[in-house]
């Protein structure tokens, strides 16, 4: 089958609204991945998410990624630029390393414009709910859990920057399966 790019585009979207909507839902782009004929130099559901996010109207980082970022401006027609200006920032498992300092750089908006905090795409091994990170905050009822997706002081990191409320950045997490999360960052994370 081939990858519609308007169909599955839409679906992709569905998917991810509700993850931002349930933060720490699990939900899966395998069907649009599996579709995915041209994917870039990232996974298929990476891939997916790209072309959903991306167009002449936006910008984009990948971090360390010079090859996958050319990839990405030549098929999205997005614009690269700096860590510290871009709406999108990309971390494959490559750079994985780099996340904690990619979150103290990120653009965090303003107080008259948060919306311009970034949105971070991060690739991660597998996504799990139930285990030790403990979240809470708006589309969770009480509290949700998930097990520990990186490696490092992410948790506390990201809790920092984005202590200052409505600044902050927005994350993705993807992983090898196509599975997708979104923790807003209305959602507070905390290591139970």
């Amino acid at each position: 089958m081939n990858f519609d790019m308007v169909f599955d585009i839409q679906h992709a979207y569905r998917q991810v609204v509700h993850a931002f909507a349930y933060p720490g839902e699990i939900v899966s782009l395998k069907q649009e991945a599996d579709k995915l004929e041209v994917p870039l130099n990232c996974s298929p559901a990476t891939s997916v998410l790209l072309y959903m996010l991306l167009d002449a109207d936006t910008s984009f980082h990948a971090v360390g990624e010079e090859q996958l970022t050319d990839s990405i401006a030549r098929l999205t027609y997005c614009r690269s630029c700096t860590l510290e200006t871009a709406a999108h920032v990309i971390v494959t498992k490559a750079h994985r390393d780099q996340l904690c300092e990619t979150m103290r750089r990120v653009n965090i908006g303003t107080l008259e414009d948060p919306h311009l905090g970034a949105t971070l795409l991060v690739e991660c091994d597998s996504l799990k709910e139930g285990g030790e990170l403990v979240l809470h905050g708006p589309g969770i009822l009480y509290t949700h859990t998930i097990a520990s997706l990186l490696d490092g002081d992410w948790v506390e990191v990201r809790s920092l920057v984005n202590e200052e409320f409505p600044l902050g950045f927005d994350m993705l997490l993807i992983d090898a399966d196509a599975n997708c999360m979104a923790l807003p960052r209305t959602t507070q994370v905390e290591r139970g």
